[in-house]
């Protein structure tokens, strides 16, 4: 198993670009694309729905969310998210032939086109779908929740970080970070997408469980230079805290919770699996 020294400002990076780049809990992102790709997808499959979710299945009825309704003739309600696979690292270019699954689904896959985009699809409304974008030889997989709304379509942006990128951080910072790092394992990132928040009332403190390992998470100062063993959210203008050597597990194996002075906080959606080789992305807010 390959070993490196880590001492990436991946969350410098990460934390910057994600507000532009991520699929996050809302829908409908402006991306602005035109999806040709089409998703490889014989079934909408139930990735993680409500309880009050019927999971709408074309093939029956039964009134309930997006099945048929025999007083209307409506026919079940099917959405199709697409966007574009970009880069987090600025330009964000995007990225060609990623390949996207949804976990918990085979039958859903999607590969973008030469211009990044893609399609996949269909899913039952109002759900969470995991998406699960693989690893390549020039980028890192990544695990973000998407929204999935009640409109036939609707659009999200997927991101990845490139290989390049992880390795030159290492490589720049290395004296500062003592862990041995295990890239074949996996890293969560969490984000605060409310930062306003910390200039009204301080820092919002993340708490892990089960622990992390000692010198194997750090946030950003304000210098963007990052602090081993803090897991603050104390920059508003870098609000994230990277924990790095997480072993690969189910979603709900690991949870956070959060305190502020003057708001409450909680993750958007924290059911997440962590896998090898994969970026999972967990969004905060407050209010």
């Amino acid at each position: 198993m390959k070993k490196k020294r880590l001492v990436i400002c991946l969350g410098a990076t990460l934390g910057l670009t994600v507000a532009a780049g991520c699929g996050d809990d809302s829908p409908g992102t402006d991306s602005g694309n035109d999806s040709g790709t089409g998703a490889e997808s014989s079934s909408g499959g139930e990735v993680t729905p409500p309880a009050s979710s019927s999971g709408a299945d074309s093939s029956s009825g039964g009134g309930e969310m997006g099945m048929d309704d025999t007083s209307t003739g409506s026919a079940p309600v099917e959405v199709t998210v697409e966007g574009e696979v970009a880069d987090l690292v600025p330009p964000s270019l995007p990225i060609p032939d990623a390949v996207i699954g949804v976990y918990g689904d085979d039958t859903l896959t999607a590969t973008s086109n030469a211009g990044g985009l893609y399609s996949i699809g269909p899913f039952a409304p109002d759900m969470w779908a995991t998406m699960v974008l693989e690893p390549s030889t020039e980028y890192q997989g990544s695990v973000i929740a998407v929204n999935i709304g009640n409109a036939p379509e609707q659009e999200d942006q997927l991101a990845q970080i490139g290989r390049a990128t992880i390795v030159d951080q290492i490589d720049g910072l290395e004296s500062q970070m003592p862990a041995d790092v295990d890239l074949s394992q996996a890293i969560i990132i969490v984000r605060l997408i409310t930062p306003f928040v910390i200039n009204e009332g301080g820092p919002v403190r993340v708490t892990m469980d089960p622990p992390p390992v000692p010198d194997t998470y750090y946030a950003p100062d304000a210098s963007f230079a990052p602090v081993l063993n803090s897991s603050e959210l104390a920059f508003a203008g870098l609000p994230v805290v990277v924990y790095f050597n997480v072993v690969p597990d189910e979603p709900g194996a690991y949870s956070f919770t959060f305190e502020h002075d003057t708001s409450i906080c909680t993750s958007v959606y924290d059911e997440l699996p962590t896998l090898g080789d994969h970026v999972t992305l967990i969004n905060v807010t407050c209010e």
